[in-house]
């Protein structure tokens, strides 16, 4: 009886190793996986094709007026279609702007695509020529949204 048992074990054993080992079966364990892992990586692909292509606009403005940016801002970004306004990061203008442009726009690790500084009252774009035009529309509406809140500010109250 003990040989029987002995040898029925080592029969399953041997059918169980066949089984399980073979390729069919481990594609059909495993096969599920696959889409799941193809999702993740073209999703991966995706996510840094998306941080590659982020927009990023250097502002350089005072304390005052990059509040006043800041504000304007705030109140346009939830109207507009997403991805209209670029990323502004407001930086404080530390002597000539033409220079520091220039210096931001080199800086490959920063990624900035354009410059907006004011000088005498007006305010200047500064960048690669696509860049720019792709850019004005979106920095003109943000200039005017502040003209007219300052507008509105300097009004005076209803009576």
């Amino acid at each position: 009886m003990r040989e029987l048992l002995r040898q029925s074990l080592v029969i399953a054993r041997r059918d169980f190793t066949a089984t399980v080992f073979s390729r069919s079966f481990l594609l059909f364990i495993v096969g599920p996986l696959f889409p799941i892992l193809f999702g993740a990586m073209f999703a991966m692909i995706g996510v840094r094709a998306e941080e590659r292509e982020r927009e990023i606009v250097a502002v350089l403005a005072d304390p005052a007026g990059a509040a006043e940016l800041r504000a304007a801002e705030a109140r346009l970004r939830p109207n507009l279609p997403r991805g209209l306004l670029p990323e502004l990061r407001y930086l404080p203008p530390r002597g000539d702007a033409t220079v520091q442009a220039a210096a931001l726009l080199g800086d490959a690790r920063e990624g900035y695509r354009a410059v907006l500084s004011f000088a005498g009252g007006r305010a200047f774009l500064v960048g690669a020529k696509g860049d720019v035009e792709r850019f004005n529309k979106p920095a003109r509406l943000l200039l005017d949204e502040r003209a007219q809140l300052a507008a509105r500010a300097a009004a005076p109250p209803p009576l």
